[in-house]
Parts: C-alpha cells; sequence; structure tokens
C-alpha cells in the first residue's frame, strides 16, 4: 500500500454489549481474523498487525491513543474499527464501545473527535483509518469529503466514503454514509462470515485488482475506487 518502510495497523472490533439494545455482530470475528490475515501477509500488505476486540470505552481510547503516539515518521498507520456506531441528537458520531450506554453515548463511547485529534497528532507521514460501522460517515462531517460513488446496493448502505481530513494527510474508508446502516456478513454464531464492506476490502487487497502502479503499491484512492466498483 506504500513505499514507506514500516507499515503498522491496530484492528479494533467490537462483536459483545453490555447494552442489548446494541446487537451482538459476529461478523466481526471475520472481520478481524481476515483483514489481520490479508495485512500481515509479507506479500501482500506486510503490515504489523495488533487486534483488540470487545474493549471498553476506556480501553478502546488508550488503544487508539498510544497507537497514534508511538509511530514514527516513516511509518503507514492505519487504524480499522469494526463496531456499531451511532450519532447524538446533535449529530456527533461515536464508536460504541462494549459497555457503551445507548442513552449516554458522550460519556460511555469514544468520540469521532477524540480518534480524529489522536489521527491528527500521529507523527506518522500517512495516516489511514478504515471504519466498519453504521453511519460512520459521520465521522468525517465538518472536514472535506469526496463523494462515494454508487456501489452495488445503495440502499443497503454499501457505498463506502474517502475523506481526505486536510490540511493533515489523514484519510478516511467508511463503509456507510451519515445516515446509512452498514451489513453484517453472513454464515453462523460459530463460522460468521466478515461484513460486506471488509469482506470486499480484502477481496480487493487479496486479488490484487486494486492499483495500477508497475510497483504494485495501492493508493487509498485505488483502493477507494475498487471496493466502490459492483
Amino acid at each position: 500500500m506504500s513505499s514507506l518502510s514500516h507499515r503498522s495497523a491496530l484492528l479494533i472490533g467490537i462483536e459483545h454489549y453490555g447494552d442489548d439494545r446494541f446487537t451482538r455482530l459476529p461478523s466481526i470475528r471475520a472481520d478481524l481474523e481476515r483483514l489481520g490475515g490479508v495485512l500481515n501477509n509479507r506479500a501482500i500488505g506486510g503490515f504489523d498487525v495488533q487486534v483488540k476486540s470487545d474493549l471498553r470505552a476506556s480501553e478502546m481510547r488508550e488503544a487508539i491513543n498510544e497507537f497514534c503516539r508511538t509511530r514514527g515518521p516513516d511509518e503507514l498507520a492505519l487504524l480499522y474499527i469494526s463496531s456499531h456506531g451511532d450519532r447524538t441528537p446533535a449529530g456527533e458520531f461515536f464508536f460504541v464501545a462494549s459497555d457503551t450506554y445507548r442513552d449516554d453515548l458522550a460519556a460511555s463511547a469514544v468520540s469521532a473527535t477524540f480518534v480524529n485529534e489522536c489521527l491528527e497528532n500521529c507523527f506518522s507521514q500517512q495516516r489511514v483509518a478504515v471504519l466498519d460501522c453504521c453511519r460512520s460517515g459521520g465521522f468525517a462531517v465538518g472536514f472535506q469529503t469526496k463523494g462515494s460513488k454508487p456501489a452495488a446496493d445503495e440502499d443497503a448502505g454499501r457505498a463506502p466514503r474517502l475523506s481526505p481530513l486536510a490540511p493533515t494527510g489523514v484519510y478516511v474508508l467508511s463503509s456507510s454514509d451519515v445516515d446509512q446502516a452498514s451489513f453484517a456478513g453472513g454464515g453462523s454464531l460459530d463460522e460468521p462470515e466478515p461484513s460486506l464492506f471488509t469482506g470486499a476490502l480484502v477481496d480487493v487487497l487479496r486479488s490484487g485488482r486494486a492499483g495500477t502502479s508497475a510497483s504494485g503499491l495501492v493508493s487509498v484512492d485505488d483502493l477507494f475506487d475498487a471496493v466502490s466498483d459492483p
């Protein structure tokens, strides 16, 4: 994905939720396993990958802050979050943690503002956030946003968003628009399939059909275009 000498990825997935108004997401197990595998593969991603699941909000904030704070300027830093996403009546986007209480997102979830500040303060030359959450296009509200192409099933909320957060060079690829849902995959509780968005992302990376450079490097724009196309 980049010619930088080092690549690091933090993958966070929340399958179980204490508030039963947030449904369990078994597909997140498959999301983490398959994306982690393709990113860690030296012939494909070449990332050093950390995987963390079912974190409480305080643990999510600590993990994201630590990951961003300890990256160097010669690194590509990739942050991936797969969970429920929700917005307050005022429109602020939050990532739902295992202990999030739906009636008090501000106190019990992880705000988009916090995540964005961590990414902007990261010293990595290239920073990418991949968000597989409902309404995750809300993460980029207020920033310069490149509109997504229609996906194969636009009504199902599959159109990803690519958002350059000017002027700091952070790129955000999200599974849904501001008011769209994201969809989990099929399979069973014991053998779940990845979500539609992360499954498509893994397929694109594994197949090598993203990007056209002779070097084989894949830009975020290449990845966006490949995942957007039906």
